[in-house]
């Protein structure tokens, strides 16, 4: 039998063969009534439901005489009794499908059958197959296991009311994606790695080909409250000659130094001689190897920089006596990663409130490249997190809604050694613990980040390294009340909501941005608004370097502390911050129209501290802002400061540039283009380039009488006449001028 020859059939006209017949699409309910059916060339057949009638099982059969199967129970049905020949389902593009439907597996989702293993089966037979969609029933199922996904092109797709309710008493992770061996070879560093190169040499490139995905984790000391930790995952461009070519930047360099030198350092420990020791602090910790005549030195140890050149191992024991070689380097690893590609969740509610034993996470994602998580909600995940991506590459995050998840200090959802995630539309609801987190991770985009009530801290970065973030709005009422915490360097946040919400339990300890004890360098963050009475609105650190912040808005001003010297502007107020200056107190625009909008110039703000060290309070550095003296001054720019309250010298630009002491010019300008200094008796100097050009005015002098001039002065023959007449033209000058007096 063969399907016949396309043809228009006119009623009543012609004879209807046996294989038109047989060709006519045919219809049965379920798949066990499929395969009591051996079909023939030509026949379909529509299955409406796997079990019963539109299940979420039914599709379209074709029947393939040579196949021999074997039966998988979805895309391949072969009937009882039948030696060869089998059922084929299509998708509804023509092609062999490629969705692997739960509930042909036997999944029930009625919220009470433990439907694990038929999930994990429909994902098998999807994997087996070379990837597809594992379509789950828009009802509750329960599981009891772990559901894994381990290969390539492989999705877990829900739909609206899609819910999975893990109940177990160990730890699971509701879904995760990982692959079964996730790592590869690991490469030793042949030369130090500066900040930004884009190739690596290598002891050995064995095995490294483009396409590779390596990753690259160095531990950094940066002060001594602890390490950070740095990674980058990226490709493989090229690899040659001992080295390889990368397609990002290297995100932070990593010391390799040659010993030069072991010795007794009197104490017992064991003192190495490097090139550059000041490349790492006191209390650092280093990976010493082939020290030639010393073993003991070869391990991991933490050190104490003695000089520029030497550093001591503390804990050590010298023996033996150097020979030659040795290196000393920061702790890194450069491994091969062999992730999950192109898989993912779509669609689906995860409630773990029946699953929150220690370690159990509602989705974790691990060693994925180009894996895609969205509209995902994960409920009451307590028993550590509810979303966790880590050790990615392109990965990608978006509509994720995180309610009740993550405990103590972990991340409801969390970004750990991610390198360019995308991820946006974040919310996170009552985190409890940590709202989302963003860790150790390279070159991440994020959009908009919602955080709402955590118990504890609510936005993270890191570690993190040139990463951008559009937008951030976070209130929370935890014990450790910070909005947003940063530990980030080249970062940049384009827009910061930060809201007052105030913790009964502790209702002195919010704050809004907080730079944490990492060094934080060269991040910028933009449209900061700190609404409300926060304690702290605002906090940077001693070893923050060159950090810019743009604030549109801050109800409490006095509450900025500015001890890490980063340039804050000002919008459309006069800002504050408790930074401990000598050079300036404040660089404003007073507009006495509308005195509100006094503004932040210059990174120092309003430094605020007396002789004594005792801070001066915004209101005390205002008042002498909208002083009467100056009110009439409109657009003009101030410096100025005060010590214990009373403001002593100030500069302000209108038209001239005057410098006074207001004690003695009274605060009024002397004059359009006037320059006034008025110091301490012998100090009124001015200098240009270091070099003294005028000291303090000469006096004694007394205006020349009888003729004087300025013309040409020969001197060779000039006259004693006119060589008086052409001093008493400069006397004359010199007076003038004020360099010299009565």
């Amino acid at each position: 039998m063969s399907a016949p020859l396309l043809t228009v059939q006119v009623q009543g006209q012609g004879v209807v063969t046996a294989d038109m017949l047989n060709t006519y699409g045919q219809t049965c309910d379920t798949v066990a009534q499929l395969r009591g059916f051996i079909g023939a060339p030509g026949v379909q057949v529509f299955v409406r439901g796997y079990t019963a009638p539109n299940d979420g099982g039914q599709g379209q059969f074709y029947w393939n005489a040579t196949s021999t199967g074997p039966d998988n129970g979805f895309t391949i049905i072969v009937p009882t009794g039948s030696a060869q020949g089998a059922w084929i389902r299509l998708s509804f593009d023509g092609n062999v499908s490629n969705v692997f439907y739960a509930v042909n597996y036997g999944a029930k989702f009625d919220g009470v059958t433990d439907d694990t293993a038929a999930i994990q089966a429909a994902i098998n037979a999807a994997e087996a197959a070379g990837g597809g969609i594992v379509q789950l029933p828009l009802r509750n199922g329960k599981t009891t296991g772990q559901l894994n996904i381990t290969a390539n092109n492989t999705f877990l797709v829900g739909g609206a009311g899609c819910t999975l309710t893990p109940v177990s008493a160990t730890a699971i992770n509701g879904i995760q994606i990982e692959p079964t061996s996730p790592t590869g070879a690991t490469y030793a560093l042949s030369a130090a790695v500066s900040q930004l190169d884009v190739s690596l040499s290598l002891t050995s490139i064995t095995g490294l080909v483009a396409g590779t995905i390596l990753q690259i984790a160095v531990t950094k000391f940066y002060t001594s409250n602890g390490a950070a930790q740095i990674m980058l995952n990226t490709e493989v461009i090229s690899a040659g000659s001992g080295s390889v070519n990368l397609a990002d930047p290297m995100v932070t360099d990593i010391q390799l130094q040659s010993v030069t030198g072991a010795a007794n350092n009197g104490s017992g420990l064991i003192r190495l001689t490097v090139s550059n020791a000041n490349a790492w602090i006191t209390g650092a910790t280093v990976a010493v190897a082939s020290v030639g005549g010393v073993p003991n030195a070869t391990g991991s140890w933490v050190i104490t920089v003695i000089d520029s050149t030497h550093i001591d191992l503390q804990a050590s024991t010298f023996a033996g006596s150097y020979t030659s070689g040795g290196t000393v380097a920061d702790p890194y690893q450069i491994i091969v990663l062999n992730p999950v590609l192109n898989s993912g969740v779509i669609g689906i509610t995860v409630n773990m409130a029946g699953a929150t034993a220690t370690g159990s996470n509602g989705i974790l994602v691990d060693y994925g490249s180009r894996c895609k998580l969205q509209t995902i909600q994960v409920l009451n995940a307590t028993g550590d997190s509810g979303v966790i991506l880590m050790n990615g590459l392109y990965n990608e995050v978006v509509d994720i809604y995180a309610f009740n998840s993550g405990n103590g200090q972990q991340n409801d959802i969390e970004f750990l050694g991610e390198s360019r995630l995308t991820f946006d539309r974040i919310v996170s609801d009552r985190a409890a613990g940590f709202g989302p987190g963003l860790y150790s991770s390279s070159y991440c985009n994020g959009g908009d980040v919602q955080v709402s009530h955590a118990n504890n801290r609510g936005f993270k970065m890191l570690g993190a390294r040139f990463c951008n973030v559009s937008r951030i709005v976070s209130n929370n009422a935890g014990s450790v009340s910070v909005g947003i915490t940063l530990g980030t360097q080249y970062c940049n946040i384009g827009s910061l909501v930060m809201l007052k919400d105030i913790n009964p339990a502790n209702p002195t300890n919010d704050t809004g941005l907080w730079f944490s004890n990492d060094t934080n360098i060269k991040n910028c963050v933009g449209n900061i608004i700190a609404l409300g009475d926060l304690t702290r609105s605002i906090e940077t650190g001693t070893t923050d370097v060159a950090n810019t912040l743009s604030v549109a808005q801050c109800d409490n001003l006095n509450a900025i502390t500015n001890a890490g010297s980063a340039l804050i502007l000002g919008l459309n107020q006069a800002l504050v911050s408790n930074f401990n200056s000598a050079a300036f107190s404040s660089v404003s625009r007073y507009d006495s129209s509308a005195p509100g909008n006094t503004t932040i110039i210059g990174g120092f703000t309003f430094s605020g501290n007396d002789s004594t060290n005792i801070n001066v309070t915004y209101a005390q550095i205002q008042a002498q802002i909208r002083a009467n003296t100056h009110g009439a001054q409109a657009g003009a720019v101030y410096v100025e400061n005060e010590v214990a309250g009373t403001l002593t010298t100030d500069a302000y630009i209108s038209a001239g540039v005057t410098l006074g002491n207001p004690s003695a010019s009274g605060g009024t300008p002397l004059g359009v283009g006037t320059l006034n200094l008025v110091q301490a008796a012998g100090s009124g100097l001015v200098f240009n380039a270091g070099t003294q050009l005028v000291a303090t005015r000469q006096t004694g002098w007394s205006a020349p009488t009888g003729t004087i001039s300025r013309a040409a002065l020969n001197t060779g023959t000039a006259t004693l006449a006119q060589v008086a007449q052409a001093l008493g033209a400069l006397i004359t000058d010199l007076t003038t001028h004020g360099l010299i007096g009565p």
